[in-house]
């Protein structure tokens, strides 16, 4: 029996790529060690956040309208 895959014989230009990353954000995160026999001597915590400035505030809006709401500060008429 065949396996289904979704990425197998999909061809995906580079421009689609950055789309979906933009408008679904991603996080990237790592870490850099330096050392010299076996002592560390730097230590470097990255992370990226690469996302349109619109879908990054657009959860926090609707979580605020959320709070808001279930609170009891906005009712609908």
């Amino acid at each position: 029996m065949k396996q289904f895959s979704p990425f197998e014989n999909k061809e995906i230009t580079l421009l689609d790529l950055l789309d979906g990353i933009i408008d679904t954000g991603v996080v990237v995160r790592g870490e850099i060690l330096i050392s010299i026999a076996n002592i560390d001597l730097i230590i470097v915590d990255l992370k990226l956040l690469i996302s349109s400035i619109e879908s990054a505030f657009e959860n926090h809006s609707r979580k605020i309208v959320e709070e808001a709401v279930a609170g009891g500060t906005v009712t609908s008429g």
